[in-house]
């Protein structure tokens, strides 16, 4: 499933919007890529519900997550909540991609996981040598999803949601 070129290209857009980032948020970013964003409940109203929670925390004067393409495995895109605040996205529309998301079947089994990211870690560290390792046996379930680093929600604070694009 390795794909190279495609994972080097997101490594670098990546690192090019938040250079901050550190390794637990390369992992989190490829995971939700080829895994789905099935860790949360496949309930609409539920996923309704937990959007307008978040757009409420969203602070408008501060940083403004961009909307991109995250495609790996899975054709995915990050929409920031602030983009649904202001009208570009409907959030009926946004829950709905998410939900199309969180029921897609898992791609990889978590040895097959394991070896892709075995693959992607190694790009990595190839591309950013001196990024911040804060992936440990203790933080790392190679079955779920990271939260984003404290590094990376103190500089970017992400308020996102992925979604399908398909």
């Amino acid at each position: 499933m390795y794909n190279y070129r495609r994972a080097k290209f997101l490594i670098e857009q990546e690192f090019s919007l938040f250079p901050r980032a550190t390794l637990s948020d390369i992992y989190k970013l490829f995971f939700q890529n080829c895994q789905g964003s099935g860790h949360f409940l496949p309930d609409l109203t539920a996923i309704k519900d937990y959007i307008i929670q978040e757009m409420s925390e969203v602070d408008l004067k501060e940083f403004h997550y961009p909307d991109y393409d995250t495609s790996y495995l899975f054709p995915v895109k990050r929409v920031s909540l602030v983009s649904i605040i202001i009208g570009k996205y409907d959030i009926n529309y946004i829950a709905d991609k998410f939900m199309e998301l969180s029921l897609s079947p898992k791609i990889l089994t978590v040895n097959e996981w394991k070896q892709e990211w075995n693959d992607i870690k190694k790009l990595t560290l190839r591309i950013k040598p001196h990024v911040f390792d804060d992936l440990t046996s203790s933080n790392i379930d190679l079955s779920m999803a990271v939260h984003h680093s404290d590094i990376y929600r103190i500089n970017y604070k992400p308020h996102y949601r992925i979604c399908s694009m398909s």
